[in-house]
This record gives C-alpha cells, sequence and structure tokens, in this order.
C-alpha cells in the first residue's frame, strides 16, 4: 500500500513518526537478523509489519493511513477530544 507523502515522517522531515519507525524497523531486519551468529537467539525471529506497528504504538497512525488509501476520513485515537 502507498502512503501519502510524508506520511512516515514527523512535522520536521527529519524524524520518523512511530508508523515509520515500525516501517524502518521491518525493513532492515533482515540485514539486521543475518548479522547475529548462527546459534543467536533474534536470528531466527522473524516480525512481521503488524507485529512492529504494535511495539511502536503506531495501530491509530495505520488506520488513519489505510483509511485515507480507502478514499476515508479517519481520526487519530483520542483526536477531537
Amino acid at each position: 500500500m502507498k502512503t501519502p507523502p510524508g506520511a512516515l515522517l514527523q512535522e520536521d522531515r527529519l524524524h520518523a513518526t512511530r508508523l515509520g519507525m515500525a516501517f524502518l524497523g521491518h525493513a532492515i531486519q533482515e540485514d539486521l537478523r543475518r548479522s547475529f551468529p548462527d546459534d543467536h537467539a533474534l536470528r531466527a525471529r522473524q516480525w512481521t509489519f503488524e507485529q512492529f506497528v504494535v511495539a511502536a504504538g503506531a495501530e491509530s497512525d495505520l488506520e488513519v493511513v489505510v483509511a485515507a488509501a480507502k478514499g476515508a476520513k479517519a481520526e487519530p485515537a483520542g483526536a477531537g477530544k
């Protein structure tokens, strides 16, 4: 799924959002796994993108991006309070 421009960056366009961090973690995990010795416990661990989203606390951010991709409007959790 494509994200809108800047969806993975904070407003400063320098730091990743929580969703951006989840994407980065998922994108680099294979290279990181290969850097561990063969017998290292983390070498066998492979997370799904959804697991990275939960670990980064980006569930509501992902909901907003998915809704936008579907043409619907969604607000992040806690918005409008």
